[in-house]
């Protein structure tokens, strides 16, 4: 009698997860995948790899392990991990307000320090105020 296996274990990973952009990606964990298998009560699982979209925005991570019974037979899944950016860019310092007489001496607009924990890359919007008689202010 020859008792051959050659059926894959079958494997499931964990849920999808979101993570804060900024915040550690958890690591690969192959205690947190199950595996069953019809010959071998343990099979291995062991993670093969994460592989990213590329994005910054959302940024997806594949996340696959492997699962492999005695007899060499195996099946893969994969975990989808989610980087999304919900915080705001921040300013870092401030910019001193200034006053002065004439038109003539408005200084050129200034960037403001920001800092953001997913985009170095961050554009600004400057906002012009033109005075108007009596010391108003219009915003532009």
């Amino acid at each position: 009698i020859t008792v051959r296996d050659t059926v894959a274990p079958v494997v499931t990973c964990p849920a999808p997860i979101t993570v804060e952009c900024g915040a550690p990606i958890p690591a690969a964990n192959p205690s947190s995948v199950l595996a069953v298998d019809a010959c071998d009560p343990t099979p291995v699982v062991t993670h093969v790899g994460d592989v990213s979209n590329g994005l910054l925005c959302p940024r997806t991570i594949t996340r696959t392990y492997r699962a492999t019974d005695a007899c060499g037979n195996a099946a893969t899944c994969t975990q989808l991990i989610t980087v999304r950016d919900t915080t705001a860019p921040v300013q870092v310092g401030t910019l001193a307000d200034q006053l002065v007489q004439c038109d003539a001496q408005v200084p050129p607009p200034l960037a403001p320090s920001m800092a953001d924990a997913c985009d170095t890359n961050l554009t600004f919007t400057v906002q012009t105020l033109t005075q108007l008689p009596c010391g108003r202010m219009d915003s532009r």
